[in-house]
């Protein structure tokens, strides 16, 4: 280095400048990926000496089971520190994004991870993405991607209407019913003769049940009008309702046989 100075020759002299710079980690990323229910280890690296994790824990190596944005600040030993950004994703998980029904199957749509997926209903693993025939009242659906990520599960009440019923007093199939409609929100029920005629109006708003926020009422019919039985026909219904679990408006149409004493 040379050194001027007014008044003064120059002169040349030698300085040792010693620059401290932060140690930089051989194990983290910028991004990390988790599915449903497992936790992933993030390791800090040893080739510092403190780490100060967003999370507010202070070793080199911390459990993480949510998604988000994080942070860890690195100190080596000479005091110099960095601080590195990640995110945890769990884009590798697949998603249910909806869950159709009809009265004989359960259909489940779902985005993400790697394809072909396999289902569970109720823990019972298949290839198809249709439950044919169910016969359990409620279903826990999970999805599992080809690569073993699994997904949040959602539960799904099937809705079962039967179309046949004989109210003669007989003790035997003397009602109407429609199965698990009443864990449903803002329910309508509406059934007509093969006239046009309303034979039968049902309605249920939404209300906090112990079962959640559902009308918590099935619809019941005695095939009667105005408490007359009505003559043995088909006659043709339509139901709708909001599935607090889909967060989708449902409807179904369709027909009943109604076997009565005329």
């Amino acid at each position: 280095m040379r050194i001027t100075l007014p008044g003064f020759c120059p002169a040349n002299a030698k300085i040792h400048l010693k620059v401290n710079v932060p140690t930089l980690s051989s194990t983290l990323e910028d991004k990390y990926y988790i599915c449903y229910g497992d936790q992933i280890t993030i390791d800090g690296g040893s080739e510092n000496v403190q780490w100060e994790w967003s999370t507010g824990e202070t070793k080199q190596t911390i459990l993480i089971s949510k998604v988000g944005a994080y942070s860890v600040k690195l100190t080596n030993s000479n005091g110099c520190s960095y601080t590195h950004q990640f995110v945890v994703s769990d884009e590798n998980q697949p998603k249910i994004t909806a869950i159709n029904q009809t009265n004989s199957s359960i259909e489940v749509i779902a985005e993400g991870g790697v394809k072909p997926y396999r289902y569970y209903f109720n823990g019972i693993p298949q290839n198809s993405n249709i439950l044919l025939d169910p016969t359990a009242s409620s279903y826990i659906i999970q999805v599992e991607s080809a690569t073993g990520c699994l997904g949040e599960p959602k539960t799904v009440y099937f809705i079962k209407i039967h179309n046949v019923f004989t109210p003669n007093a007989d003790g035997i199939n003397d009602f109407w019913t429609i199965e698990n409609l009443g864990k449903m929100q803002d329910i309508q029920v509406k059934v007509v003769d093969r006239f046009g005629k309303l034979v039968y109006d049902f309605s249920a708003s939404s209300t906090q049940t112990a079962a959640g926020s559902a009308s918590g009422r099935d619809p019941v019919w005695d095939g009667k009008i105005n408490g007359k039985p009505l003559p043995t026909s088909t006659y043709w219904y339509t139901i709708t309702w909001f599935d607090p679990v889909t967060r989708r408006n449902e409807q179904r149409q369709g027909w009943i046989l109604v076997k009565n004493r005329d």
